[in-house]
């Protein structure tokens, strides 16, 4: 009786290292025709009647009989082959992998806030430790915050200075000068605070902050130069704090005196940079990591990041530069705030216009003025508005107040409450619920009157934003395989930290009220699993095992911040509300649209937390891993040609990945291959292994030709190579097997 595929005889194993992660390859191949023709590197074997060539081998037939004491029977049903294979003959043939690393377009989109600089400072900083760890031969851009900052719409302006005001702070609560020199353990420090009362948010975030004047720089190096191990500036890495000045990363003193100021690690770069580093200009990209601020610009990180690289955009030329067709395309996102892309189809009352230029943003901008038909009915005569751009004190509220604009008529009926119907809750977006007139409104953001100045009645939500999702699908659309897009957020999020000694959440920003608030269902669901969860889940929700309760508890941090940043009866407390800090990057927002821009990639998609354990440089090196370890392609054996049927099977780590016939893949290349095998048998082990399909809908593709299947030492060759394209993400570890077979 024939064997089936889990049978096949195969020869040696071979490894294929991509950088970290490593592919282990069995690949059959001979370079025999059997004695019925010579093998010319993939032509076919001429093989008589009883006969089909597999692996440029003759082998007789055995559908219809048994094959020899000496050999086994094999059976492929899906391409109609049975043949007849010889105990232990070592069949393999090294594969020619891709010449790793692979090359990636690296995009960058940092937020621009004027005090955004330490985050800012540790990008640049880390930045060749982790181009290192990634190894690969990248290209690097800035995308602009601002559309009209630059024609070209990639950022080449470093910033010289530190803006005024951005002051070195430290979140410490206090109500008096002697609390801070008690908190920070060093003498010097003044108390800001806000009225009695005040002391913190409603989510917890303390609203109280300790200030170090100084009169002259010398009194900010002694205060914020600290020494690591090497004796450098932990701040920068570069200079002895003993002599740490001007322009050597230390603190300086502002020009008010007011405090003391970090410059950015791009002070002393040239006024403008070229818009893409490569090769030895990567060495210029801490003066692109940190950009000249932008001041009264509104977030737009997903609409802007879009028009840089729109291919029928105004950034077309640059973007074709930019975007290699061969290499991977690598997006990252640094942001404290969430991002505020406005829908092009929003039109707000309050920006009329005559013609493009007289709109937020400019002619080259993403506003444009046209006429609305809905304010021109209700006014009797033509009204022309800005279209794609929303109102600062919208964006002061936060943009996870806002809602996502879903096309005219839907728009235009939230200026009347005449839409948004609602049975339940589930029908409304996250954080909203559906109200007793059968509204969606809202859940814990009261009534709004600052976002609401035009609508009645007051409340009514604004629906402004563009929805995420088509971003996502607008940066696939780059590539030909969606497989060659990665996107990674360093972003503010909450921190599922320990409680405090008296049990209270404080350190992870929820407070007493918002467990109790009924309304708020992610802090009541927390509240629940909290009085289940183990003690050592709730003393430190990092442990392995408790991942469950660990992301209840941060749907609750994350609902509690919104609750109390949208609060209007306490508008003070909800300016200063946060949703996380450290002493090193100060306070973030929740960044949650871009957060649910990143997660719609997978595993293709990394989100990362601005205050984490680690910081950005843990990010980076991350990001870095599993960058290397995006594996999607892989070179073919000598030997293939567009007329034989390629078979490929699939062994996920672990598995035994024997020869058939029970001899070891080292056993099996050596002089004594048959070692330990039955000579009678026709199989005296199995091999498993899933045969994939092949096809657009299968599992992989042949590529006629890829530019890293070239002759080792030969880089430029201009003959590229057969390769496999997966059509789904290789797991490191995973053995494949290739039969050529006609």
């Amino acid at each position: 009786m024939p064997n089936t595929v889990d049978d096949l005889k195969v020869g040696y194993v071979t490894t294929l290292r991509f950088n970290s992660v490593v592919l282990s390859c069995t690949v059959v191949l001979c370079l025999s025709c059997n004695g019925q023709g010579a093998h010319a590197g993939g032509l076919l074997c001429p093989c008589g009647n009883g006969h089909r060539c597999v692996n440029s081998v003759c082998r007789a037939s055995c559908e219809s009989g048994e094959c020899s004491d000496e050999s086994r029977c094999v059976l492929f049903d899906e391409v109609d082959l049975a043949v007849c294979l010889p105990l232990g003959e070592p069949l393999g043939l090294q594969m020619d992998g891709p010449k790793l690393p692979m090359p990636v377009d690296l995009l960058w989109s940092i937020e621009d806030s004027s005090c955004f600089v330490a985050p800012r400072n540790e990008v640049a900083q880390s930045f060749l430790q982790f181009l290192d760890a990634l190894g690969g031969r990248a290209q690097v851009a800035l995308r602009t915050a601002v559309v009209t900052s630059e024609v070209a719409g990639l950022r080449a302006d470093p910033a010289q200075t530190t803006s005024a005001g951005c002051y070195e702070e430290r979140i410490r609560l206090c109500t008096a000068d002697d609390d801070c020199d008690r908190e920070l353990q060093s003498a010097g420090w003044t108390c800001n605070h806000l009225a009695v009362g005040q002391a913190t948010g409603q989510n917890g975030s303390i609203n109280s902050w300790c200030l170090f004047p100084c009169k002259g720089d010398s009194d900010c190096f002694g205060e914020f130069c600290s020494a690591d191990e090497d004796g450098l500036d932990g701040a920068c890495g570069s200079s002895a704090c003993a002599v740490a000045g001007p322009g050597e990363c230390a603190s300086l003193c502002s020009l008010s005196s007011s405090g003391c100021v970090m410059p950015p690690a791009s002070a002393g770069c040239l006024v403008s940079v070229g818009p893409i580093l490569e090769g030895e200009s990567l060495d210029m990209f801490r003066c692109l990591a940190v950009p000249a601020p932008v001041s009264g610009g509104i977030d737009q990180n997903l609409g802007h990041l879009w028009h840089v690289v729109d291919p029928s955009g105004p950034n077309a030329r640059v973007a074709e530069q930019f975007l290699r067709p061969w290499a991977d395309l690598a997006v990252v996102f640094l942001a404290k705030e969430d991002d505020c892309s406005v829908d092009p189809g929003f039109s707000s009352p309050s920006f009329t216009c005559d013609e493009d230029k007289d709109c937020p943003a400019g002619p080259n901008g993403a506003s444009v003025c046209k006429v609305d038909p809905y304010f021109s009915q209700m006014s009797g005569k033509e009204i022309k508005l800005c279209h794609g751009v929303i109102k600062k004190d919208y964006y002061n509220k936060s943009c996870n107040l806002l809602g996502e604009y879903r096309g005219v008529e839907h728009h235009n009926c939230a200026y009347d409450a005449d839409c948004e119907d609602c049975q339940t809750d589930a029908d409304c977006q996250e954080w909203w619920a559906c109200d007793a007139n059968g509204k969606c409104r809202p859940r814990a953001f009261g009534l709004l009157p600052s976002i609401s100045t035009f609508q009645h009645p007051a409340g009514n939500p604004i629906f402004s934003l563009a929805p995420i999702a088509p971003f996502r699908e607008k940066l696939l659309s780059l590539k030909e395989e969606p497989l060659q897009v990665f996107v990674a957020g360093i972003l503010g999020d909450g921190l599922a930290l320990p409680p405090d000694e008296d049990g209270t959440e404080l350190p992870s920003l929820i407070s007493q009220g918002c467990l109790e608030k009924e309304n708020l269902v992610a802090c009541q669901a927390f509240a629940k699993a909290r009085e289940k969860a183990t003690p050592e889940c709730v003393q430190e929700p990092m442990t392995p095992g408790c991942e469950t309760y660990r992301s209840v508890k941060l749907d609750c941090i994350r609902e509690c911040y919104v609750a109390s940043f949208g609060d209007p009866e306490n508008p003070v407390l909800g300016g200063n509300t946060y949703i996380s800090y450290t002493d090193g990057f100060g306070k973030a927002y929740l960044s949650h649209r871009l957060i649910r821009f990143v997660q719609l990639f997978g595993p293709a998609g990394a989100v990362y937390n601005l205050n984490a354990p680690g910081g950005i440089r843990a990010a980076l090196l991350d990001i870095a891993d599993r960058l290397n370890k995006r594996i999607y392609r892989a070179c073919l054996p000598d030997g293939y040609s567009p007329e034989v049927t390629v078979l490929l099977l699939r062994h996920l780590p672990g598995e035994d990945a024997r020869t058939a016939d029970g001899v070891s893949p080292d056993a099996a290349s050596g002089n004594d291959a048959g070692a330990g095998v039955d000579e009678g048998a026709q199989s005296t082990a199995s091999y498993p292994g899933e045969l994939l399909t092949q096809g657009p809908d299968g599992d992989y593709e042949i590529l006629p030709s890829w530019y890293a299947c070239c002759p080792e030492g030969d880089p430029d060759c201009s003959n590229s190579g057969p390769a496999i394209q997966f059509h789904a993400m290789v797991k490191a570890g995973t053995t494949f097997e290739v039969v050529y077979v006609q």
